[in-house]
C-alpha cells in the first residue's frame, strides 16, 4: 500500500512538472499576442537587428549592419523561418520582406524553446521544476521574448550546450557552443566553463589522480571543444578582435568592474524572496561572533568606497542617454547616496548568498567566477548582458519551494510593471 502511494505521487510530481512547462509556454505565447496588439515601433537596437535579417531575407548579405557588433547568425535564423512560413503566409511587405511584427512573431518561435530547455536541465539537475517559471517572470529577460534581440537566442544555445554537457553529450554540446557564437561572440567564455567541469568530472572519476589516463580521457571527450576553441581564435585574429562592428565602443580584453557590481545588485533585486529565504545563514557569514562581526564591518565600510570609486572608471558614451533604465541605475549608483547604500547592501547581500546558499553540486559554484570573468570584459554597463550568468547561476542553485512560490509572484508584478512602461504608455521610451 505505501509503494502505490509513493508511485501515485511520483506520476502526479511528474504531471505537475509537466503543467509547469505547458503553462511557461502559454505564458510567452500569451505575452506575445499582447506585444503583437499593443506594443508601439522598434526599440534602439531592434533597428540594426531587423534590418540585417530584412538584408539577409532579401538576399542582400554582402551588405552587414555597420552598427551591430555579432556575427549575423541570429539574423540568418530569423531569416530562415520566414523563407520557411513564406508559402503558408502572406506577410511580406511592399518591399519583399517581413514586417516587424512579424519578426518578432519569429522571435517568440525561437523563445518558446527557452522552457523546453530548461526543463530538461531541471530533470537532470533534479531541480525544482518551479525555477521555469521563475525565470520567465525575470523582468531583465520577459520583455526580450517578444522582441528581435539576440539575448533570448543566445541564452537558448548556451543553456542547450550546458544540458547536453549534463547528459554527457559532449560532441553536441560543443555543437550548440559554437551555435551560439554565430549569435554572440562572447559565449566563448562558457566553452571555458564546460571544459572545467567536464576536467573535474573526468578528475573525480579517475580517483582524484592526475596521470595519462586522466588526460587521454579529457583530450578524447573534450576533442569538440577544442575544435570550437581554434575556430573562435582564427576568428579573432582575422577579425582582430571580438565585435565585428562599432569596435572603437567594444574593445576587446579590456577589464571593467561595472557589470560585475550590478550583476550582484540585480541578482538580490530580481531574486529577492529566494536571496532572503536564506538571510539567517548570510547573518551568520558576517556576524557569527564579535572578531567577525568587527571585520565585516571594516570590511564593508572600506568595500563602499571602494565600490563607489571603481563602478565605473570610464563612462562608455552608451551610458549617458537616462532614457535607457539601466543608465538611470548607473547614475543613481554614482550620484545618489541613499540609492548608492541601498545597492551596495544587494551587493553584499549577494556575495553573502552565494557563500551560504550550496549549489546543487559544489562544481556548479565555478559558474560564479566565470560570469566575473565574462562580465569583465564588458565596458558598456548593460543589463542584458547579466542575463545569462542570472540563468546559468539560478538553475544551479538548490531551492525551496516556498521561497519559489514568492519568486514566482514577487518576479511576475516586476514584469508587469516593467512590461507596462516599455509596451504600453509610448510617452515613456525607456529600454532595459
Amino acid at each position: 500500500m505505501q509503494k502505490i502511494e509513493q508511485i501515485k505521487k511520483f506520476i502526479m510530481r511528474d504531471d505537475l512538472e509537466k503543467i509547469i512547462l505547458v503553462i511557461a509556454l502559454i505564458l510567452i505565447t500569451g505575452g506575445a499576442m499582447y506585444v503583437y496588439k499593443l506594443a508601439p515601433g522598434r526599440f534602439t537596437d531592434e533597428n540594426s537587428h531587423t534590418l540585417q535579417v530584412k538584408r539577409i531575407f532579401r538576399g542582400e548579405t554582402n551588405r552587414p549592419v555597420k552598427q551591430l557588433t555579432t556575427i549575423p547568425g541570429y539574423h540568418y535564423t530569423l531569416a530562415f523561418i520566414g523563407k520557411i512560413a513564406d508559402p503558408f503566409i502572406d506577410y511580406k511587405t511592399k518591399k519583399g520582406h517581413p514586417s516587424d511584427q512579424w519578426l518578432r512573431v519569429f522571435q517568440v518561435i525561437l523563445a518558446l524553446l527557452l522552457p523546453i530547455v530548461l526543463f530538461f536541465a531541471n530533470k537532470k539537475l533534479k531541480q525544482n521544476q518551479r525555477t521555469i517559471l521563475a525565470i520567465l517572470s525575470v523582468p531583465t529577460l520577459a520583455p526580450l521574448f517578444f522582441l528581435v534581440y539576440t539575448d533570448v537566442w543566445s541564452l537558448v544555445l548556451v543553456s542547450s550546450a550546458f544540458v547536453f554537457y549534463l547528459y554527457k553529450r559532449y560532441d553536441a554540446s560543443a555543437l550548440f557552443l559554437l551555435l551560439s557564437l554565430l549569435v554572440r561572440q562572447d559565449n566563448i567564455l562558457w566553452l571555458g566553463l564546460l571544459m572545467t567541469l567536464l576536467a573535474l568530472d573526468i578528475f573525480v572519476e579517475n580517483d582524484k589522480k592526475i596521470n595519462k589516463s586522466l588526460l587521454v580521457d579529457f583530450i578524447s571527450k573534450s576533442a569538440s571543444y577544442f575544435v570550437v576553441m581554434f575556430l573562435f581564435v582564427m576568428f579573432y585574429v582575422f577579425n582582430e578582435g571580438i565585435a565585428t562592428g562599432d569596435k572603437s565602443r567594444h574593445p576587446s580584453m579590456s577589464l571593467h568592474f561595472g557589470n560585475i557590481y550590478g550583476f550582484l545588485i540585480l541578482f538580490s533585486f530580481m531574486f529577492f524572496p529566494v536571496v532572503i529565504s536564506n538571510i539567517k545563514k548570510i547573518y551568520n557569514f558576517y556576524f557569527r561572533d564579535l572578531k567577525r562581526s568587527i571585520i565585516t564591518l571594516v570590511l564593508m565600510f572600506t568595500g563602499y568606497f571602494v565600490f563607489v570609486r571603481t563602478l565605473v572608471l570610464e563612462p562608455h558614451v552608451y551610458n549617458v542617454k537616462l532614457r535607457f533604465m539601466h543608465n538611470w541605475v548607473l547614475y543613481y549608483l554614482q550620484e545618489n547616496l541613499f540609492f548608492s547604500i541601498f545597492g551596495y547592501s544587494l551587493f553584499v547581500l549577494a556575495i553573502g548568498y552565494f557563500f551560504t546558499k550550496p549549489f546543487i553540486k559544489n562544481k556548479y559554484s565555478l559558474i560564479i567566477p566565470f560570469s566575473f570573468l565574462f562580465l569583465s570584459l564588458h565596458w558598456l554597463f548593460e543589463f542584458r548582458y547579466y542575463i545569462i550568468p542570472l540563468i546559468l547561476t539560478f538553475i544551479t542553485v538548490r531551492h525551496k519551494t516556498k521561497s519559489l512560490n514568492y519568486q514566482i509572484v514577487y518576479g511576475g508584478v516586476l514584469s508587469l510593471i516593467i512590461s507596462y512602461v516599455i509596451f504600453v504608455n509610448k510617452d515613456i521610451n525607456v529600454f532595459l
